[in-house]
């Protein structure tokens, strides 16, 4: 039995994955400090983030956007000297939403590293 699309989304009243973002409108003074904190928010996270892929031994200079394009990949193919973890964080933190299903890390992860493409099937979650 193939699901009524319908019956899914606000309207059912069940919960929708992915909202739509509503009509565009001017921020109330008390929602702009919210976005500002927001803001800050990032900015905290991210010297976070450098600061930890610092300790690990990856250097991303800091005009270099967070993102697995700021870590180079080796010549002949072989395994970038990255572990998993650092991939996970970068493709996370470079994806639009700032999240992303375990499908999409794998794709970003093989898309920019030519090691994970391929035969090289001991990596993937199974």
């Amino acid at each position: 039995m193939v699901p009524n699309p319908s019956s899914f989304g606000p309207r059912s009243g069940s919960p929708d994955i992915y909202p739509q973002p509503g009509p565009a409108r001017v921020l109330r003074e008390e929602e702009f400090s919210s976005v500002s904190e927001q803001i800050a928010s990032i900015s905290q996270t991210e010297r976070y983030l450098r600061a930890e892929l610092r300790a690990k031994g990856v250097d991303i200079p800091e005009h270099v956007p967070l993102n697995l394009d700021a870590l180079e990949d080796t010549e002949d193919g072989s395994k970038p000297p990255y572990d998993l973890g650092i991939l996970l964080r970068l493709a996370i933190w470079g994806s639009e939403r700032r999240m992303m299903l375990l499908s999409e890390m794998k794709s970003a992860i093989e898309k920019r590293f030519a090691w994970y493409r391929g035969q090289n099937d001991r990596w993937k979650v199974r």
